[in-house]
């Protein structure tokens, strides 16, 4: 494989990885009052 292969390589997985690293970053660190119940569960 030529250089411009590999470089393409270890960036398009590099970029793919570090999506997935920040997705997983802004799932787990959600504020616990940004969750809000639906309207039937508020006991109205």
């Amino acid at each position: 494989m030529r250089i411009s292969g590999w470089i393409f390589l270890v960036l398009s997985t590099g970029f793919v990885v570090g999506l997935t690293a920040w997705c997983y970053y802004k799932v787990l660190t959600l504020p616990e009052d940004g969750v809000v119940k639906p309207p039937d569960m508020l006991g109205g």
